[in-house]
C-alpha cells in the first residue's frame, strides 16, 4: 500500500513556521511527490524574528535569514514581497495581491502575529514604529542615527509594552545610544511570563 502524498500545498505566511514546516516536508518525504508554494508580504525569505534584536548588536539581515538550502529542492518555491489577497475554499486556490492565482490540495495558514498598537491618535506620526520585522528594526535604526545626528543630542524613546519584546526595543533604543522609557498598562514588566513572585 502506497502512502499519500500531500499534492500541492500552499502555505500563507513566509516566516520561521513556514520554513520549519517547508524542512520538515523535504525531511520527512524526500522522495514525496508534492508541491509546496510559501506565499509572504515581506520582500525577503524567511529570517529568525526570535532574535531580531540582535540586528542592533552587529549581526545583518542575512545573518539572521534562515537555511536558504530548503528553497533550493524543486519541489519548493518560495514567493516574497506579494502577500495572499483572497482564499477561495471551493475553488481551493488562493490569489496574491499581484492576482496570481495558486491552487492547492492542502493550505496551510502560518501568518504569525501581529504587532498590537495603541488605538489613539498619534500612531502614524514620524518616529513611532512597530517591533516586529525586519523593516521595523531598519526603519527604526535608521531613524534613530538620522534624528540623533539633525537634532545633535541624545534621543529619549517611550516603548509601549513591557512583555519580551517591549523590553527587547528598549534594549535595542539604548544599544543606540538612545535612553528608553518602558510604560506597561500591569505592575510589573513581562506579567505573562512571570508571576507575582
Amino acid at each position: 500500500m502506497s502512502t499519500p502524498t500531500p499534492g500541492r500545498v500552499v502555505v500563507v505566511g513566509a516566516g520561521m513556521v513556514a520554513h520549519r514546516f517547508v524542512s520538515q516536508m523535504i525531511a520527512r518525504s524526500p522522495e514525496g511527490e508534492w508541491r509546496v508554494s510559501v506565499v509572504g508580504d515581506e520582500d525577503r525569505a524567511p529570517y529568525d524574528r526570535v532574535h531580531l534584536s540582535e540586528f542592533f548588536g552587529g549581526r545583518s539581515a542575512d545573518d539572521l535569514t534562515m537555511d536558504p538550502t530548503v528553497w533550493e529542492d524543486p519541489r519548493t518555491e518560495l514567493v516574497t514581497g506579494d502577500a495572499v489577497a483572497a482564499v477561495d475554499r471551493e475553488a481551493q486556490t488562493v490569489t496574491t495581491r499581484s492576482g496570481r492565482v495558486l491552487a492547492y490540495d492542502h493550505l496551510v495558514l502560518a501568518t504569525g502575529s501581529w504587532a498590537w498598537t495603541p488605538r489613539t491618535e498619534g500612531t502614524d506620526l514620524p518616529g513611532v514604529f512597530s517591533y516586529r520585522t525586519m523593516a521595523d528594526v531598519q526603519a527604526l535604526r535608521e531613524y534613530v542615527e538620522l534624528r540623533t545626528e539633525r537634532l545633535g543630542r541624545t534621543l529619549h524613546g517611550v516603548v509601549v509594552g513591557g512583555g519580551v519584546l517591549g523590553l527587547e526595543a528598549a534594549a535595542a533604543l539604548q544599544g543606540l545610544g538612545t535612553s528608553a522609557t518602558v510604560v506597561e498598562f500591569a505592575d510589573r514588566l513581562m506579567s505573562v511570563q512571570l508571576d507575582d513572585a
